[in-house]
C-alpha cells in the first residue's frame, strides 16, 4: 500500500514538473519570438534612418559644389545666370563687391 502511494506522488510530482518545464518553455518561446520581431523592426528603421542620411549627404555634396563656386572669382556672373527667373521684372538685384577679399586688422 505503501509503494503505491509512493508510486503516485512520485508520478504527480513529475507530472507537475514536465507541466512547469512545458509552460517556461513555452513562456520562453513567446518571448524569443517577440524579441525577433523587435529586432526586425529595429533594423528596417535603421535602413531606413540610413537611406536618408545617404540622400541627405548627396543633396549636401550638390550643394556643396554650389556654394563653393558661389563664393568662387565669377560668383556675380553665376548668380545673376543662375537667379534671373527669378527676378521680377522692374526690380533690381544688389549685389555687393568689396576691393579686398578680408579686411585687415591692425
Amino acid at each position: 500500500m505503501e509503494v503505491k502511494q509512493f508510486r503516485k506522488k512520485d508520478l504527480t510530482s513529475r507530472i507537475f514538473k514536465i507541466t512547469i518545464k512545458l509552460g517556461l518553455n513555452t513562456i520562453l518561446a513567446i518571448k524569443l519570438l517577440q524579441l525577433v520581431n523587435i529586432s526586425m523592426h529595429m533594423i528596417e528603421h535603421q535602413n531606413s534612418i540610413i537611406s536618408l542620411v545617404k540622400s541627405q549627404l548627396v543633396k549636401l555634396n550638390q550643394m556643396t559644389g554650389r556654394v563653393d563656386h558661389l563664393f568662387s572669382v565669377d560668383s556675380r556672373d553665376y548668380m545673376l545666370r543662375e537667379h534671373r527667373e527669378w527676378i521680377e521684372n522692374n526690380h533690381v538685384r544688389i549685389l555687393w563687391t568689396t576691393t579686398a577679399p578680408f579686411p585687415s586688422v591692425e
